[in-house]
């Protein structure tokens, strides 16, 4: 290989087989977002849990459908800021659940719009006495990078900082897990159940021939150019031997 080609042939490979890469990345991507489709669908298939204390260390999985009795502890709501339904801004009120047979479950009630975050606002969706309710039980989430840190003495969250909320409670036996009330509707319309995302998108596919059809595309060019690149060569090769 000339020394005029080594510099371009060198950058052509590294920048399609990086792009070549991303999109055997995509496929793999792909098989895994299948199984975890698989394993959510089967989740919610499931039989429903009674959640009582004893239950703390058994669910078997994220998005186990369950029931709890209990009486909520309103006088202890808590908010998980920056939720909006269908971009209209709002919170999800969470509110510790106190269970009939003992032990306390956080109960991610739904969504409310900020003109209604005071509870005394939507006072007719703060049930008293004995309450059922039905939703999916979520384990622990991670913050990601630019998620606000937790303020527990205000009991303001940004994410369902479950250690956090439940400190924040001063409750004791607060069970290691969330529920997420399902769409069953709340006297006065708030907080407004069934929040819960099951959808999982699958462009992995799409994405992956995109990046094959820009590594493509790149060898494409780079032919074109290597051709033009010759015939110049060749060009310039006759006319100084004309001259010559």
């Amino acid at each position: 290989m000339g020394r005029r080609l080594f510099v371009p042939v060198l950058i052509t490979l590294i920048a399609v087989g990086g792009v070549f890469t991303l999109g055997v990345w995509q496929l793999e991507r792909r098989v895994w977002k299948h199984e975890l489709i698989a394993a959510r669908a089967q989740a919610l298939a499931a039989k429903p849990i009674d959640v009582t204390r004893e239950t703390a260390n058994t669910i078997p999985t994220d998005l186990a459908p369950a029931v709890a009795v209990g009486r909520f502890r309103h006088d202890l709501e808590m908010t998980l800021q920056g939720r909006a339904s269908h971009t209209t801004p709002g919170v999800h009120i969470a509110t510790p659940l106190v269970l009939k047979g003992g032990g306390v479950l956080l109960v991610d009630r739904g969504w409310a719009p900020l003109a209604l975050k005071d509870p005394a606002k939507r006072a007719q969706g703060q049930i008293e006495g004995e309450v059922t309710v039905a939703g999916l039980l979520r384990r622990p989430e991670q913050p990601g990078w630019f998620i606000p840190p937790s303020q527990p003495r205000d009991r303001l969250f940004f994410f369902a900082d479950l250690p956090a909320m439940a400190s924040s409670t001063g409750l004791e036996g607060v069970l290691p897990f969330l529920m997420e009330a399902g769409p069953a509707a709340n006297p006065g319309g708030y907080p407004q159940g069934g929040q819960t995302r099951l959808d999982l998108t699958d462009n992995h596919l799409q994405y992956a021939l995109t990046w094959f059809t820009l590594s493509g595309a790149g060898l494409a060019i780079f032919g074109l150019w290597l051709r033009r690149s010759n015939a110049q060569a060749r060009s310039r090769t006759r006319a100084n031997e004309g001259v010559a």
